[in-house]
């Protein structure tokens, strides 16, 4: 099981040795589900989950330009055959 973050108090919270700020952002609807049913699977919390992918995709040095391009094709196809 995947915990969120370690107990104990203190102004460091994560098990990412960083503090945690509240921020706001904006998400598309199917990105917060999406975002809700990894969360729900991994027991953590979207917080948690976009702070994986995006040390993933840090760590992996992912071409965001090439991967957003492909998803972008795949959606546009899922509309055509809907």
């Amino acid at each position: 099981m995947l915990k969120s973050r370690p107990k104990g108090g203190g102004a460091i919270r994560t098990h990412w040795e960083s503090p945690k700020t509240q921020r706001t952002m904006s998400l598309s609807q199917e990105a917060w589900e999406i975002c809700g049913r990894l969360a729900d699977e991994a027991e953590a919390n979207r917080s948690e989950i976009l702070e994986i992918l995006l040390r993933y995709g840090e760590n992996m040095e992912l071409n965001l330009p090439l991967i957003r391009a492909k998803l972008v094709q795949l959606e546009q196809k899922k509309r055509k055959r809907a």
